[in-house]
């Protein structure tokens, strides 16, 4: 019992540090639960879990921007573009988050027998998604533009929303792929990096309520367990303490080579265990 919770303390810790990086924390996330022999379908609702941490310490974080869009929001036209934003960008990801989810779903329920050949195909798909966002990451920071927030408009919001809904996979990074789509739209880096850290928390509180209390009822007890209270608890305090450091991070460096290289490592790695299996 002792260990379980040493080991999913481990773990909001290394959530609390990655969701600020465009790595998808949520892909070693999943990783290492699979490594401990955690059902795939189980591992998936816990690593969506987790990130209610980092939503809240983003909520705090980010408050005083919150504050400021609210009560400038009729004297600034500013603040109301991006109230804007973050209401087309929640709406559009529910939107099309919804389809995703439950394919991605089937396919983990189906995979859940078949322990090697489940993890083997869970972890190529987490290598393709991370050399895709990876290349999209390098070919948007091409694009350096310095549109600021009153410049911001409905198609950039619509994009963003869209592209955000398929971070519910294992391996597509959330803030690597919105700020790729903003950079692509010739938005101001920071700006960018702003936007696609202080509009999570609603979409990820948002979605994590409905899931448990629409799709996975069932599930529910998940939340009030000990070892993912430890855990959530662990990423709040982790992802607090770091956000302020590793979004700056974000700002100055290019993390694309850093997803192909572990998408690569990931399918290499793939084509070994296979080649090893097939061997015996």
């Amino acid at each position: 019992m002792l260990e379980e919770v040493i080991i999913f303390l481990i773990i909001g810790i290394v959530q609390g540090c990655l969701e600020w990086l465009p790595v998808s924390s949520q892909a070693f996330l999943f990783i290492i639960l699979i490594m401990f022999g955690v059902n795939p379908m189980e591992a998936f609702l816990i690593t969506i879990v987790l990130h209610l941490g980092t939503a809240l310490s983003s909520l705090i974080y980010y408050r005083k921007e919150y504050i400021n869009m609210i009560t400038n929001f009729y004297s600034d036209p500013s603040a109301k573009r991006v109230f804007t934003f973050y209401v087309i960008v929640i709406i559009t990801t529910g939107v099309v988050v919804l389809p995703v989810y439950l394919v991605y779903k089937k396919l983990l329920e189906s995979l859940g027998h078949l322990i090697f050949i489940g993890a083997l195909l869970i972890l190529l798909l987490i290598g393709l998604a991370m050399l895709l966002v990876g290349f999209f990451m390098r070919l948007a920071q091409k694009s350096l533009g310095q549109r600021k927030k009153d410049e911001i408009n409905y198609k950039d919001a619509f994009l963003f929303g869209a592209f955000q809904a398929l971070a519910i996979i294992p391996g597509v990074s959330r803030s690597g792929i919105t700020i790729s789509v903003l950079l692509a739209r010739k938005i101001d880096k920071k700006v960018a990096v702003d936007l696609s850290f202080s509009v999570a928390p609603f979409v990820i509180i948002g979605g994590i309520f409905f899931d448990f209390l629409v799709l996975e009822k069932g599930n529910i007890d998940l939340l009030l367990s000990p070892n993912l209270i430890a855990a959530g608890i662990s990423t709040f305090v982790t992802s607090f303490l770091t956000i302020k450091y590793f979004t700056k991070l974000v700002e100055r460096i290019n993390f694309s080579t850093f997803l192909i290289v572990m998408g690569s490592l990931l399918l290499v790695l793939n084509g070994l265990a296979v080649a090893f299996n097939f061997s015996f």
